[in-house]
C-alpha cells in the first residue's frame, strides 16, 4: 500500500507539473510555442483541480517561489552585468522613459476603466492593476493602502494575474513573427563586440590566478543570494517601499556580474551553471505561481467574470503603446525594446520567453534598466491615490 504525506504529494504534483509543463511548451502552432510558460498554464488547470480540503499546497508554493525568484533574477544579473552600464549609457533616457510609458499607460487604462464602470471602487481597480502588471511588491503596497479592501484586492488580482504573465509572454513571442525579422540579426544588433581589447589580453594571465571557491561557482552565486534577499528586505519607511527578493537579486547580480572580482576573489560563476539555475528557477517561479494562482481562479472568474477582460486590456494595450512609440520614436532596436517591456512589466516570465526566443542572455540587460523605474512607480501609485480617495 502507497502511504503519501501532504509534502510528498505536494512534491509530487510540483514535478509533475513541471514534467507535463515542459511537454506542452515544446508543441508549436505556427512557429510560436509556449516553452517554459507551458508549465505556468498545466500549473494553473492542476491547481484549479486539486481537492484543496485534503491536500494543503500553498505552504510549500510560497516558499518555493521565492527560491525560483532568487534563482532565476539572480542568474540574470550576472548575466547582464557586464553589459548593463554601457547598455544603460547609452540609452538611458529611453529606458526610463519606457518605464514612466508603460506605468501610466497602465494607469490610464486602468482609471477609464474605473470611470466607465460605476461598480468598482479604487482599491479593486488597482487590484486589478496589480495583477495584469504581475507586480507583486505593487500588490503589497496596494494592501498596505486600502487595509480594508484586502479580500477584494487579492481576489481580482488572482484574477487578472494569469493573462498578466501569458500575455506578455505571448506578445514577445508573437511581435517578432508578425514583423517577419531575422533573429539572428536582431542579436547581433544588441550583443557586445566579440573581439578582445587590449586589456582583456593583457589581463588574461592574471584571471587565471585569481581565487575560486568551487568550480561551479555555487560558492559565490550563494552569496548573491543571501546579499540579495537583505538588500531587497530594506524599507523606505514613509511610503513602504522595498526591492523585494526579485530587485535586491537582480542588484547584487548586476554588481557581482560588472565587477567579476573583488581584489584577487574571483566573482564569476560559469555561464553553464547561470544557465541552468535560470532555467530552474523560472520553472519553479511558474510553477508555483500557477498553483497558487489556480485554487481559487475558477471560482474568482464565475464571480467576476469580466474583471479578467479588464486585467487583459490592462496587459495588452499599455505594451502596444509603448512598442511604437520605442520603435517609432526613440528607434530602439526591436529586442531591446522587447527586452524594456518585459521590465516594464515587471514580468519575470516573459523575460525568461523572450531569453528562450531569442535565444541570448543579451536581451537581459534592457530588462535590467527599466524594471527598477516601474517596479517603484507600481510601489508608490497605491500610496498616492488613496489620498485622493
Amino acid at each position: 500500500m502507497l502511504t503519501l504525506s501532504n509534502t510528498l504529494i505536494c512534491l509530487l504534483i510540483f514535478f509533475g507539473v513541471l514534467f507535463i509543463g515542459y511537454l506542452l511548451g515544446r508543441i508549436k502552432i505556427k512557429g510560436i510555442a509556449l516553452g517554459t510558460s507551458g508549465i505556468f498554464i498545466v500549473a494553473i488547470i492542476a491547481g484549479c483541480v486539486i481537492p484543496k480540503e485534503s491536500i494543503d499546497i500553498t505552504t510549500i508554493t510560497k516558499q518555493l517561489s521565492n527560491v525560483g525568484l532568487a534563482l532565476f533574477i539572480t542568474s540574470v544579473g550576472f548575466t547582464a552585468g557586464p553589459m548593463f552600464i554601457q547598455n544603460f549609457k547609452s540609452k538611458a533616457f529611453k529606458y526610463i522613459a519606457i518605464s514612466v510609458i508603460i506605468i501610466f499607460a497602465a494607469l490610464g487604462v486602468a482609471m477609464l476603466i474605473y470611470a466607465l464602470d460605476k461598480n468598482l471602487d479604487m482599491p479593486t481597480i488597482l487590484g486589478i492593476t496589480m495583477g495584469a502588471m504581475t507586480s507583486t511588491p505593487g500588490l503589497s503596497s496596494n494592501l498596505a493602502a486600502f487595509e480594508e479592501s484586502a479580500d477584494i484586492i487579492q481576489t481580482v488580482n488572482a484574477i487578472a494575474y494569469p493573462f498578466g504573465v501569458l500575455g506578455v509572454c505571448l506578445f514577445v513571442q508573437i511581435v517578432p513573427k508578425i514583423l517577419r525579422v531575422n533573429m539572428k540579426e536582431e542579436v547581433e544588433k544588441i550583443s557586445a563586440p566579440k573581439e578582445e581589447n587590449v586589456e582583456e589580453k593583457e589581463t588574461e594571465g592574471k584571471e587565471k590566478k585569481l581565487i575560486t571557491f568551487d568550480r561551479l561557482g555555487l560558492c559565490v552565486f550563494s552569496l548573491a543570494v543571501v546579499l540579495g534577499i537583505l538588500v531587497g528586505a530594506l524599507t523606505i519607511p514613509k511610503i513602504r517601499f522595498q526591492l523585494t527578493i526579485t530587485g535586491g537579486s537582480l542588484v547584487v547580480g548586476l554588481l557581482f556580474g560588472h565587477f567579476r572580482r573583488i581584489g584577487r576573489i574571483s566573482l564569476e560563476v560559469p555561464k553553464l551553471t547561470l544557465k541552468v539555475l535560470k532555467e530552474l528557477g523560472l520553472a519553479i517561479f511558474l510553477a508555483c505561481s500557477g498553483l497558487s494562482g489556480g485554487l481559487k481562479f475558477i471560482e474568482y472568474i464565475q464571480i467576476y467574470p469580466i474583471y479578467f477582460l479588464y486585467g487583459a486590456l490592462i496587459t495588452f494595450i499599455p505594451m502596444l503603446i509603448t512598442f511604437i512609440i520605442a520603435k517609432i520614436f526613440f528607434k530602439m532596436e526591436l529586442l531591446n525594446i522587447l527586452g524594456a517591456l518585459t521590465g516594464g512589466m515587471t514580468s519575470t516570465p516573459a523575460l525568461g520567453a523572450l531569453i528562450e526566443v531569442a535565444d541570448t542572455d543579451d536581451v537581459g540587460s534592457s530588462y535590467t534598466s527599466t524594471y527598477p523605474f516601474a517596479l517603484f512607480l507600481l510601489v508608490l501609485i497605491p500610496q498616492v491615490l488613496k489620498m485622493f480617495v
